[in-house]
């Protein structure tokens, strides 16, 4: 915090001897003291409504009513040393849920990566839902295991339908390359979603499928100079002047 000004006309009434300016200076510093640890706490507590959709915060909970307490009597020292406690708390448990937090997002990504391949992950999200109550009622350990189990099973719906369009993507790609077009970024990319099978790291799979389907779906046919077969090149955007 910013006490120049503060300092300043402090300095300036204690050297008069000004005591009702010094008496005002404190009332003014206690409020700006209020509003800045008022704004604190208020982005705080944003940060716990944030991890306790991962996991219970009971222990920052009793706290933040604490310091709520200690504002409204003037405690501010008081409200300070708890804020920090609280944040500290609140790091600590989005460290240690950080494994259950990763599960569930892959699992969204795998189910909505099926949906958009034409699929239906019904079938494989029970796991996935008894992992998410696990995780709000507090079993980490049980939450992981489901969650991890959910993983698989959407990994197994989603398989077959995702190696189908990466030999689309594959053959398109290809075709591209044939046509002088540069495919460099997309190779890498594929590169990258073998990689991540082999570990078995499905966000990352996912994340490099994505680009690539993305650089794929770019590509537009193109008809031959004889109207027969076409070829593949970028395509172009309705907004380019050379369209």
């Amino acid at each position: 915090m910013d006490f120049t000004d503060f300092e300043a006309r402090s300095g300036a009434a204690s050297l008069s001897g000004d005591g009702s300016s010094l008496e005002v200076l404190a009332r003014e510093m206690f409020v700006h003291l209020v509003s800045s640890l008022s704004e604190e706490f208020e982005a705080t507590l944003a940060h716990r409504n944030e991890v306790s959709q991962l996991a219970p915060t009971p222990s920052a909970d009793v706290e933040l009513d604490a310091i709520r307490e200690s504002i409204r009597l003037g405690d501010l020292a008081g409200a300070l040393r708890r804020l920090s406690h609280v944040r500290d708390e609140l790091l600590r448990v989005e460290e240690d849920w950080q494994v259950g937090r990763i599960l569930v997002t892959e699992c969204d990504l795998l189910s909505q990566t099926i949906r958009e391949l034409g699929g239906d992950p019904a079938p494989a999200q029970g796991p996935l839902e008894e992992g998410r109550k696990f995780l709000s009622k507090g079993q980490r350990s049980d939450a992981e295991k489901l969650l991890a189990r959910a993983a698989v099973a959407l990994w197994t719906v989603l398989e077959p339908r995702f190696f189908e369009d990466l030999r689309r993507i594959r053959d398109r790609m290809s075709e591209a390359r044939s046509a002088g077009a540069d495919i460099a970024p997309a190779v890498t990319d594929l590169r990258e979603v073998a990689t991540e099978l082999r570990q078995r790291n499905f966000v990352g799979v996912l994340t490099a499928y994505r680009r690539l389907r993305a650089f794929a779906d770019q590509l537009t046919p193109l008809a031959s100079a004889e109207g027969g077969v076409g070829v593949l090149a970028p395509a172009v955007r309705s907004d380019d002047p050379s369209a």
